[in-house]
């Protein structure tokens, strides 16, 4: 698959980490404004404390203010709370993601290696055909030629020796 591409793994693993930042921004975001909020309502409680007048109504009024800013601390504490184990889950994310990208990468480079050995081994398979339809064509047999058309022969090796790291010995090697 291309990169880029809508099936592509690395696109859904770029496409996931995004929507993750932007949770994040979202969630510090409301915690911002929870903060904001209670700030506010204790600028107007201590308005309310400088009031003159019905102690009673400024005390019931004062107590609402308290018991709403409380609630907008917990909540801005549990949006803290959730904006740092989302934080530490994009971080996770973002490893594994290197991860998964670099085995991408691999499993791509494998593949154009083997599609290299694949025209290598075609490659030899075609130099033998035209090595031995030049004997055809001379009706010349590898044993009239003496050691030097053998020690070429034995020279030549096979994908497979390749593969496995093995390479062609000339004759009297050791």
């Amino acid at each position: 698959m291309t990169r880029g591409t809508p099936g592509d793994p690395s696109t859904a693993l770029e496409r996931a980490y995004r929507l993750q930042l932007a949770a994040l921004d979202a969630l510090r975001r409301a915690s911002a404004a929870a903060l904001a909020a209670a700030r506010r309502l204790e600028v107007d409680d201590s308005s309310l404390a400088r009031a003159t007048g019905d102690d009673a109504l400024v005390s019931v009024r004062r107590e609402r203010l308290a018991a709403e800013i409380a609630d907008l601390r917990a909540r801005r504490d549990a949006l803290e709370g959730a904006s740092v184990r989302l934080s530490a889950r994009i971080s996770l994310f973002r490893t594994e993601r290197a991860a998964l990208e670099a085995r991408l990468a691999s499993r791509g480079a494998r593949s154009r290696a083997d599609e290299r050995l694949a025209a290598l081994d075609a490659a030899l398979a075609t130099a033998a055909r035209d090595v031995a339809a030049a004997r055809a064509e001379l009706a010349v047999s590898p044993s009239s030629q003496g050691p030097r058309l053998e020690r070429a022969t034995d020279d030549a090796f096979s994908l497979e020796d390749v593969r496995a790291g093995r390479r062609g010995r000339l004759r009297g090697d050791t």
